[in-house]
């Protein structure tokens, strides 16, 4: 059981708290949800006893956990109790390979090694790792790096699980494994944070709330929550049972089934008015040694077009990106571009170098004042420019990039998952640029797991997989073939497209 009493929190050079008058217990899976940089991470480092050993502020009140008080307790110590999953997995990597990673986790708890070697095969055939045992850690895609810092957490199985937005760069597959994996740790304590709670219903039966350091609910009745009082985006399921009438989510075929009796159909971005060829890549292949290879990838990609990107992790999503913008350059065929290129990385600190979110902002600014007060308005900065870049929530950090890099008005704009570590509101916001930059000609593309987020932005999806392209889709002229084609690449299509593609072959 973990027990706050009277917690507030605020962090060095801060002004106002993070956490404020923070009180009751957690004795039940809880899932944590609410806006960007509202709190949620920080009642995680409570538990674990980050705050107040290792993060500088001011702290006060009593966090209990298992019985004993954290201020008592030092990390290492609560490290045994509680394990952790940090938002950033680069920053919770230490080992350059898969197993000696596990190995480190394991060891630092303690375990003897004929356990050790149990759990790291537990883990290695849990989250098929196999395939991507040969490589070492730094040459893994981003959500390749979060499936090893999740099986690192979870493989010395502690009693209490402590995970910060675990699922933000899973693609459907990895997703449903740890839904599966929650769903059966009966004896450890699970609490997580997250800003798309689809399918935790699993495993969690309580939800915190979160709008801001003293406004908090919780529940346990989905049904009851206003989300947009929270700026959480209300997840498919429920939000089409309450089109459909239902008072519980229920199973996807009834609910697919009533919804097709009452006429509902999704709705879809519509194939957005595109210009001169701006970028081409022509038989355009890549490889890391003889672990990773793109093999004869083709694109083009045209003026004021918004295309999505869709694959598996590790599929090479983010390698074509980098090979768009220059970044790395093609073994065999030809990179064409006619514009200016910028691109925002997976990990947004990877482009900062300034002291100030505002300086981060200008540095690079072609446009003028207007178009800076724009950036801070629609990316929702305005209380954070005075703020280090490196010392903001990922969502945060994400949002600052955004705005740093279409500071400098490219041509063409590749967005790196975009929605991680955003909430609802801002994901809103971040559909309305896009589409909103399109209308002035800029070509953007997009690589997301996020096919709700996808389908509202664009009508043409790349499929890609194993470094090749397997296929382009228009969502809204999807068939049940091309179901079987995302779900073979480790993508969810979710209710509205599997309703979508029998309206078509009904029509068919």
């Amino acid at each position: 059981m973990i027990i706050f009493k009277n917690v507030s929190f605020t962090y060095k050079k801060a002004n106002k708290p993070v956490v404020q008058d923070l009180d009751g217990q957690i004795s039940s899976n809880l899932v944590i949800t609410g806006p960007s940089g509202s709190g949620k991470s920080t009642i995680l480092r409570f538990i674990n006893g980050l705050i107040p050993h290792f993060y500088e502020g001011k702290f006060t009140g009593d966090v209990i956990v298992a019985g004993k008080n954290t201020r008592k307790l030092s990390t290492c110590a609560l490290f045994k109790l509680a394990g952790y999953i940090h938002q950033n997995a680069d920053a919770q990597i230490f080992n350059d390979n898969i197993e000696n990673e596990i190995i480190f986790t394991l060891e630092n708890a303690g375990l003897p090694v004929t356990v050790i070697k149990e759990r790291l095969r537990w883990m290695i055939e849990e989250f098929d790792l196999q395939r991507i045992a040969n490589k070492k850690s730094h040459e893994l895609s981003g959500g390749e790096k979060r499936i090893l810092t999740i099986a690192s957490a979870l493989s010395p199985k502690p009693k209490i699980m402590l995970l910060d937005e675990p699922f933000s760069t899973l693609d459907g597959f990895y997703r449903k494994k740890l839904l599966r994996l929650l769903q059966g740790m009966s004896d450890t304590l699970i609490v997580l944070t997250e800003h798309r709670i689809d399918g935790t219903e699993t495993f969690a039966k309580r939800y915190m709330f979160i709008q801001d350091s003293a406004n908090r609910i919780i529940s346990d009745d989905l049904f009851k929550v206003n989300f947009s009082d929270f700026r959480v985006r209300e997840p498919e399921n429920l939000r089409l049972a309450r089109i459909a009438g239902f008072v519980e989510i229920p199973e996807s075929e009834e609910l697919i089934r009533k919804l097709l009796e009452i006429g509902y159909s999704p709705e879809f971005s519509p194939p957005t008015p595109t210009g001169e060829k701006v970028l081409e890549l022509e038989e355009v292949s890549f490889s890391f040694g003889n672990k990773f290879s793109l093999k004869n990838v083709n694109v083009e990609l045209f003026s004021g077009e918004i295309v999505v990107l869709l694959g598996p992790n590790g599929a090479g999503k983010t390698t074509v990106m980098k090979l768009m913008t220059g970044i790395r350059n093609p073994e065999k065929g030809r990179v064409i571009r006619k514009t200016r290129t910028g691109y925002v990385p997976h990990n947004p600190q990877d482009i900062f170098f300034k002291a100030r979110v505002i300086d981060e902002i200008k540095v690079n600014m072609r446009g003028n004042e207007d178009w800076l007060d724009k950036l801070i308005s629609l990316l929702n900065l305005e209380n954070l420019l005075e703020k280090s870049p490196f010392l903001l929530s990922e969502g945060e950090k994400k949002r600052v990039a955004m705005a740093a890099i279409l500071a400098i008005k490219p041509g063409i704009l590749l967005l790196d998952e975009p929605t991680v570590g955003q909430d609802g509101e801002t994901i809103l916001a971040i559909e309305k640029i896009i589409k909103d930059l399109s209308k002035e000609g800029i070509a953007i593309i997009v690589s997301t797991h996020d096919l709700e987020f996808a389908r509202r932005i664009s009508s043409r999806w790349l499929l890609i997989s194993n470094g090749v392209i397997k296929g382009e889709i228009n969502p809204a002229n999807v068939t049940r073939r091309d179901i079987e084609l995302l779900e073979s690449l480790h993508l969810d299509p979710g209710i509205e497209l599997h309703i979508q593609a029998i309206k078509n072959e009904s029509k068919g």
